[in-house]
Formats: C-alpha cells, structure tokens, sequence
C-alpha cells in the first residue's frame, strides 16, 4: 500500500466506523509520520498525497466522482444496448456541450438538478457540480469514461477515499 491516498481512506474508514486498520496502512502513516518529523515537510508531503506540479487530492477526489457520473450518463444516454462506448460518447458529447452553455448556467447554484430531467442531464449536473471541468470533445469524454474504469495504483485510493466522504 504505496498509496497515501489509500492509506488516509484506510484511517477514515478506521476513525468514523472502526475499520480493521490494515498493518500496510498503519506502518505506511508511521513512516510518513517520522518523515514528516525529521524534515519538517507537511504530513500530505510525506504520504505521498501532494506534490509540486502534481494534482491536490480535493482535485483528484473531485474528477473521480466527476467521471463516475459521466459513467452514468455514457450508459443512459442511448437506449441501443450494442452501441460501443464510443458510440455512446459522441452522442454524449454535444448534449454535454449544449447543457454546459444552457442548462447548467441556469441551474448551477440550485442544490439538485430538476427532477424532470432525463438521467444523463441530471447526471451531468452533478458531474459539473463538482467545479472539474466538463469533458469538451468525444475523445476527452471516452478518456474520462474509459480510464474512470481502470485505476492505476495511485488513484485507487482517491476511489476509496471518495467513497467514504
């Protein structure tokens, strides 16, 4: 558990609901602990979490739950089950384009999206709604979409530390 990322999910699950705290975790913030004494770098420095040039963890929790919500929209927005998924992206694409410079203008301090919107808009109005830009293009919708799927090692505890807040 390499993580730091992973490892604060692991200490949340812990402090708010008595988690077992796994003995990676534990030894994972020990060291980041020590380090942060010695160096006097800031605790997220020394988990791993920050970064110069490296996105924040509010960023990367933000563009997680961003594409989950895409992932929705992607799979309700055509009722044709053998569409691929970049199929379904370019017909998302430009409804998610119109619904930035309409809908979302008027909607966005509401507190939920109306409730006579099809799911894919109520969807988007939740994805924008967590100040991460939009996808503008197919491709960058099937990126987000695609790799939403997949998680590499560093952003596997951004998924969980998502699911806990």
């Amino acid at each position: 558990m390499a993580d730091g990322a992973e490892v604060l999910a692991c200490l949340l699950g812990h402090c708010e609901h008595g988690e077992p705290l796994p003995i990676e975790a534990r030894s994972h913030l020990a060291a980041a602990i020590r380090r942060c004494a010695l160096t006097g770098d800031s605790l997220d420095t020394c988990l791993g979490v920050s970064a110069p040039g490296r996105r924040t963890l509010q960023t990367r929790i933000a563009t997680q739950i961003r594409n989950e919500f895409l992932i929705i929209a992607v799979a309700v927005v055509a009722l044709d089950e053998t569409l691929s998924m970049w199929q379904r992206c370019r017909r998302l694409a430009p409804l998610l384009d119109r619904f930035q410079t309409t809908n979302w203008k008027k909607t966005r301090y509401q507190d939920a999206p109306p409730a006579n919107w099809p799911l894919w808009q109520k969807c988007a109005w939740h994805a924008a709604s967590t100040d991460v830009a939009l996808p503008t293009s197919e491709r960058q919708l099937y990126d987000a979409v695609r790799g939403a799927g997949v998680y590499s090692p560093h952003e596997r505890g951004v998924k969980l530390l998502a699911s806990k807040l």
